[in-house]
């Protein structure tokens, strides 16, 4: 009677590719930048791959150029800011690297003036099945938000 050897997985660079999708799907998408990219080519590209979507929970300044670069991967985000959904929402942003498969989008502590900028620019995220909006300062007319 003959045993096969079974092979031990000993190093993460050893998984494969479906074990690591399933990885990343756990953490937040700047968390697994963060934590495998740069790390070695095979994880970059796997990062970088379009079928891996990137779901975001919270951007800061230091990540906000490397998201930017995968802004074809991000299928969920979240802001806490106004001045990330001013830079996100910017119309030259919009046309020159759109957020293609964005379907759900959480705004919170948002201005309302910066409200009324963006809200034009929504309509470009074809693929938006969600919106969240917490504003900062609800004084303003809801009128003029939809006119």
């Amino acid at each position: 009677m003959k045993f096969k050897k079974k092979k031990l997985i000993t190093s993460i660079k050893n998984l494969p590719n479906e074990i690591r999708y399933e990885t990343f799907e756990y953490l937040d998408g700047c968390q697994a930048f963060q934590s495998f990219g740069n790390l070695n080519y095979r994880f970059d590209e796997l990062l970088k791959s379009s079928s891996f979507l990137f779901k975001i929970d919270d951007l800061s300044i230091l990540n906000l150029n490397e998201i930017i670069s995968l802004n074809k991967q991000i299928f969920s985000l979240k802001l806490y800011t106004s001045l990330y959904v001013q830079q996100l929402l910017s119309p030259s942003f919009i046309f020159d690297s759109p957020l293609n498969h964005l379907q759900s989008f959480s705004i919170s502590y948002v201005k309302s003036d910066v409200l009324i900028s963006i809200l034009p620019e929504l309509r470009f995220l074809t693929r938006l099945q969600s919106l969240t909006i917490h504003m900062y300062d609800v004084p303003m007319d809801i009128a003029k938000l939809i006119n």
